[in-house]
């Protein structure tokens, strides 16, 4: 009989990376395969764009020659949610169905299974996919949490439209760039084992697994020319490929191109801490329509600063608290919603008295955001002005 028991330490290991499992079950696969044998349970999820594996040891197993299984990841998921009280649960092969229970209690959870053939693809990747994989990947990628931190702003600017699926990262700066936006994150430390001059382009679904993995505390390493990433912990592994990065990364001289400079007719700024920022942002919510850019406008009278929005409903006004501002007169519209992305993942980065420079001119296509932590800056992002 194929019956064996996962204990609560098992149960917690494996519903503590419920968020990483259900990303890459979304990225890769619905479905998970499944080795059953009387010492370890394995946990299979697997495409041609990569592979992740979880190993448990099982207890109380009776000697049984393994079996290989199929199971629906979602309903799977469920299952050890409905159970995360349980010290300890048992696993039973019947038929076609894995059933699920707590001994002592009649309530049981059957999940439908297809039986894998010995021979068959699934097996073969199950055993050896992620091993037979990785053996070139062995560049590792250091996860601080501010380097999590500045890769998670960046990421926030993707957009579900255009071809911009990628960051790009150095040892000193990640960059994302797209027809409305330039940011610069600037790095503290060098995430990589060598000095890494260029941008190396890493596609949004290898960005997204990054937190993850650090929440998890997980080790990922890359190959020689970025294009897998292998990463690990103390019960599971996984590799997943780069998929084409089609960024655009600007160089120096073409993000100076489109940002204000001080010798240029109408130059300004102004100059206030992160708090205000966000809530003066905050006072315009509830009342965008229309327009997927939710456009602001930055308005300098004579030093004094304000926000302004105008529809055919609404005219919302808000006066903006400045620490310095320039005299120069300005009006220009920004995209709120990349505003208050950025000023929100800075804010947790930095905290809220970090400081937010703004600055213009009449020439340029972009405004330009800096955001300083004492005299460091952190990010820099310049935004295209919105046509009136």
């Amino acid at each position: 009989m194929v019956k064996f028991y996962l204990d609560k330490d098992q149960i917690s290991s494996l519903r503590e990376k419920t968020k990483l499992q259900n990303y890459l079950s979304s990225l890769l696969s619905g479905r998970m395969y499944v080795k059953a044998s009387k010492a370890e349970m394995v946990l299979y999820i697997g495409s041609n764009q990569g592979a992740y594996k979880i190993s448990l040891p099982v207890s109380d197993a009776e000697d049984f020659e393994p079996v290989y299984f199929s199971v629906d990841v979602a309903k799977w998921m469920n299952t050890l949610d409905k159970y995360s009280f349980a010290s300890k649960i048992s696993f039973q092969v019947k038929g076609t169905s894995l059933v699920i229970g707590e001994d002592g209690s009649r309530d049981t959870i059957s999940l439908g299974t297809i039986y894998l053939d010995q021979e068959s693809d699934e097996i073969n990747c199950l055993e050896n996919f992620v091993e037979v994989n990785s053996e070139n990947v062995n560049t590792e990628i250091k996860l601080s949490s501010n380097f999590i931190k500045d890769v998670e702003c960046a990421a926030s600017l993707f957009m579900q439209q255009g071809s911009n699926n990628s960051i790009g990262v150095s040892s000193s700066k990640i960059i994302y760039s797209d027809r409305a936006t330039v940011l610069t994150a600037y790095l503290e430390e060098n995430p990589f084992e060598s000095t890494q001059n260029t941008f190396i382009p890493i596609h949004k679904n290898v960005i997204n697994l990054l937190p993850l993995l650090s929440s998890g505390n997980s080790r990922i390493f890359t190959n020689e020319d970025f294009s897998e990433f292998y990463f690990e912990d103390d019960v599971s592994k996984g590799i997943l490929a780069s998929r084409d990065c089609e960024i655009e990364i600007p160089t120096e001289e073409e993000i100076d191109e489109i940002s204000p400079h001080e010798d240029e007719p109408g130059w300004g700024s102004f100059k206030m801490n992160l708090a205000a920022l966000r809530q003066s942002l905050d006072f315009f919510k509830g009342f965008y329509e229309g327009s997927q850019w939710r456009p602001i406008t930055f308005e300098n009278n004579g030093g004094e600063v304000n926000l302004r929005y105008k529809s055919a409903t609404s005219n919302i006004f808000k006066s903006l608290e400045t620490d310095e501002a320039s005299t120069t007169q300005c009006s220009f519209d920004l995209c709120s919603d990349i505003v208050e992305k950025i000023t929100n993942k800075a804010i947790s980065r930095l905290g809220a008295d970090s400081t937010v420079v703004v600055d213009y001119d009449e020439e340029s296509i972009g405004s330009r955001i800096t955001i300083s932590d004492g005299n460091k800056v952190k990010y820099q992002a310049v935004l295209a002005k919105l046509e009136n």
